[in-house]
């Protein structure tokens, strides 16, 4: 036993009776002979240490340690390193095997290049039914280090730059190096991560790095308890446990004395991030590509106790390394219990959006804040607590709200794509601080939706979570990235409001506590004053795409050939780009004097008293609230068509017309302002129709809503007739698949855009190329002008022919010129470049 060993294979073993056997003679087969092969066998409950005893009877090279205790993988490969007398150590799987000349491969590398790490390719077998192209791709990833060379120093750089494996089976070490890692690290039994968490303190003990192209060893996929088509609770109990290897890494680190130099521990807590990054992404892919559905709601709690960060900082840490799958999350925990209110009295009501100025769906959210804090109950208090939650502090724009609401900041929506953290305790505080029992989220191009969502709903008090949707349904399908997701987040809502039956017939198959609630007007008819006739147009929204504000020279343009007394004032601002498309096209029409832009106004109360009639140009609404103003002054009004609008139902007197036809609308303008009684009609229609609409019982749609949620009932289910709910059922259906393929083409369009744009910098670079050379070869061809010019008596030719020739053979004349030191004749130099006197005999050439 005192031969000197080079190389100790080191063997890890736990009930493996059925691969144990491959594995050993994969070892004691190797071609080099002077190795030592340890086995630790970790408490096996089967027939695996009669298969190891066996085979060390058979050959003295195998070393048999057994622990007296289960103590888990890492801590086996630590007793057989410090255990080892070889110069180098590989480490063997038990349910793997190595190439027979992988010792030899490794040793004679080991030689030449003294390296205290060297890295070899892995071969993956498929030993678990898994699809091939799965198999070639986990191969591919594992042996990409191949095509990189290794960073400098410090070496751990290379783990945290995704240079290097992190298996620790594809390294030999070296064993004095390997020693020192080993005795530095925790004894703390890991089940996962142990690779990474190994690989990290080798590179931190190694002073060098070397590399093997050869694919020594074997993984045998599917035989251990990863590489499964379905993982178990018990699986993602492995993938968990991960997480003990990141906190005791990081804790090793963060301990590092200033001696280690600032560039060595950048590196190593940079490698601690990663692993943390790795552990949590390898719980995520088992979590959401192999558990049972039923399986997964559970299995996220246990992710969330294993970080120990309480709920809303796990999130915080989804949302750092899993931000563009949320989709897939709201997906995998739909149907939990824990996402559902836990039925008690609503006593605080939050409402929530993400900025509080300019827009339609601000005012309706100051609105309802007003609307539930001035509610009473019998006794004349307070209904509600109210609270405002925005990310931006008060301005002089915001719309006013009444004293009793309460009003709290948590971190902008934009900021917090980076680091959402913040935003997520920002949430738990202010719901456990306030005691909220309900909120309202509205759902319009919030980035940070799904995180809120999943966030409010891991708080301690887990508020009731309803969802008020301000957009029109099919604008989903316009390629927005968070459209299969809002989907998703209407499942796993405690309730869905919406602003037209419309959109309920939709909601409802998502969300069976769907309801439809109309929006308060922020103005009363009885107290406006009348608008007068007159020809003065108001167009009032933001100047955003889907308001057409375009349209709005088109349709100007058609009213003033009939009728050039007429004027339309624009009010509204928001996209620098499209107001000065605005302005080009008006100018360009000669416009100026008919399409007054006026801006933002705050205060738009002047435009409605002095303007005769509202014109909208939008594509989609969802509940336009300037439409209910209007009317509330009696603003006649002309529409491009939106038949889904509630306003449809609860206003009449409009005239609505197709979608971009400019001349209908404009026809529509003109027979309303040269007839006086035709307005005056609408007009009074208009506005009797708003006076009818500010008695609805707003309050009482959102009363029959809170009750509903307080008692844990559904409202009572609509039956429609078979043919409607086909249609439904198919809408649902097909809402992915339609959203994923828009998603999808918008994504190669722009991908096409961005190879098209760099094919044309190619082209012009090459353009330029071909410039600078053509102008080179120009001022060579006047070079041997000026030459023959020079020289036109030692040869008898014509000029003009010559030089029309010249510049194609120019090249090899100049080769010839320099290589005889310029001294070669005129006559030469065209016999060089094939001109010749002619076979006349004359000095023609």
């Amino acid at each position: 036993m005192n031969e000197p060993v080079k190389v100790s294979v080191l063997i890890p073993a736990y009930n493996v009776e059925r691969y144990i056997d491959q594995c050993l003679e994969s070892a004691v087969n190797q071609t080099l002979r002077e190795i030592e092969i340890i086995v630790v066998d970790d408490c096996s409950t089967d027939s695996t240490l009669a298969h190891i005893e066996a085979a060390a009877e058979k050959d003295s090279r195998i070393r048999v340690i057994r622990h007296e205790k289960n103590r888990k993988l890492m801590q086996s490969r630590k007793t057989a390193v410090l255990a080892s007398r070889g110069e180098y150590v590989m480490f063997l799987d038990s349910d793997d095997y190595l190439d027979l000349d992988a010792c030899r491969t490794v040793y004679e590398s080991a030689v030449k290049s003294d390296a205290d790490i060297l890295q070899f390719g892995i071969r993956f077998e498929n030993c678990g039914d898994l699809p091939e192209e799965y198999i070639q791709l986990r191969e591919r990833g594992s042996n990409l280090y191949q095509m990189f060379e290794f960073l400098g120093q410090p070496l751990v750089q290379n783990y945290t730059g995704e240079l290097l494996s992190s298996t620790v089976t594809q390294k030999a070490v070296k064993g004095e190096t390997a020693k020192r890692a080993y005795k530095k690290m925790t004894d703390l039994s890991l089940s996962a991560a142990e690779d990474e968490y190994t690989t990290c303190f080798l590179l931190m003990e190694s002073s060098s790095l070397d590399k093997i192209p050869d694919k020594l060893y074997h993984y045998c996929y599917g035989r251990g308890v990863f590489g499964r088509r379905v993982m178990t609770t018990q699986g993602i109990s492995y993938h968990c446990e991960g997480t003990t290897a990141y906190h005791e890494l990081e804790k090793y680190v963060s301990e590092l004395p200033p001696e280690y130099g600032k560039e060595f521990i950048a590196a190593a807590k940079d490698a601690a991030q990663k692993l943390r990054k790795n552990v949590l992404n390898a719980q995520l892919a088992g979590w959401l590509h192999y558990m049972k559905p039923e399986d997964q709601p559970n299995a996220y709690l246990m992710m969330e106790q294993a970080w120990q960060l309480g709920g809303p900082g796990f999130v915080g840490l989804l949302a750092q390394y899993a931000w563009e799958r949320g989709t897939e999350i709201a997906e995998a925990i739909s149907g939990a219990d824990w996402l559902k209110f836990e039925v008690r009295p609503i006593r605080t009501i939050a409402l929530y959006y993400v900025k509080l100025t300019n827009g339609g769906t601000e005012r309706v959210m100051a609105l309802l804040c007003n609307l539930f804090a001035e509610l009473r109950d019998e006794e004349g208090n307070p209904r509600f607590k109210v609270v405002l939650i925005t990310d931006e502090p008060p301005s002089e724009d915001d719309y006013p709200l009444t004293p009793l609401v309460i009003r709290k900041q948590i971190p902008r929506d934009q900021e917090s794509i980076s680091n959402y953290t913040p935003r997520a305790a920002a949430w738990d505080r202010i719901i456990d601080e306030q005691k909220i029992d309900m909120i309202l989220y509205p759902n319009w191009r919030i980035e940070s939706q799904f995180m809120d969502f999943l966030t409010i709903k891991r708080t301690e008090r887990k508020p009731a979570l309803v969802m008020h949707m301000h957009i029109w349904s099919p604008q989903l399908y316009q390629g927005n990235h968070v459209a299969i997701e809002t989907k998703k987040l209407a499942r796993i809502s405690d309730g869905v409001v919406t602003l037209s039956e419309t959109d309920w017939l939709y909601w409802s198959r998502c969300n069976p506590r769907s309801v439809y609630i109309p929006n308060p007007c922020y103005v009363k008819a009885s107290e406006c004053r009348r608008a007068a006739y007159g020809k003065h147009i108001l167009w009032l929204a933001r100047i955003a795409s889907q308001k057409q504000p375009l349209e709005i020279p088109r349709i100007m343009r058609e009213a003033i050939a009939r009728d050039p007394e007429i004027v339309c004032h624009v009010v509204g601002a928001w996209d620098a780009n499209l107001e000065k498309e605005l302005r080009e096209s008006i100018a360009a029409e000669g416009l100026s004097k008919h399409v007054i832009l006026e801006g933002f106004h705050a205060d738009v109360t002047p435009y409605y008293e002095r303007c005769s009639l509202f014109l909208m140009t939008s594509r989609f609404e969802g509940f336009p609230l300037t439409l209910f103003e209007a009317a509330a002054y009696g603003l006649p009004t002309v529409l491009y068509e939106m038949p889904w609008l509630a306003y449809n139902d609860l206003i009449d007197g409009a005239i609505t017309v197709p979608q971009l036809d400019a001349e209908a609308a404009a026809e529509a303008i003109v027979r309303l302002v040269n007839d006086p009684e035709e307005w005056q009609r609408r007009s009074d229609s208009i506005y009797n129709s708003a006076r009818r609409y500010m008695e609805t019982d707003i309050t009482g749609y959102w009363m029959s809503l809170i009750d509903l949620l307080e008692k844990g009932t559904l409202p009572k289910a609509h039956r429609f007739d078979s043919k409607t709910e086909v249609l439904l059922d198919q809408l649902d259906d097909f809402h992915d698949d339609a959203v994923s393929s828009l998603i999808q083409q918008r994504d190669q369009e722009r991908d096409n855009a961005i190879r098209r744009e760099v094919e044309r910098g190619a082209l012009e670079t090459e353009r330029r190329s071909w410039e600078v050379e053509r102008k080179a070869l120009e001022a060579e061809r006047r070079f041997w002008e000026a030459e023959l010019y020079a020289t036109r008596n030692t040869v008898s030719f014509r000029v003009g022919r010559a030089i029309t020739w010249l510049p194609r053979k120019l090249r090899g004349g100049v080769r010839c010129y320099k290589e005889h030191g310029g001294k070669y004749t005129l006559y030469r130099l065209l016999y060089h470049l094939h001109l010749a006197p002619n076979n006349d005999g004359s000095d023609e050439i």
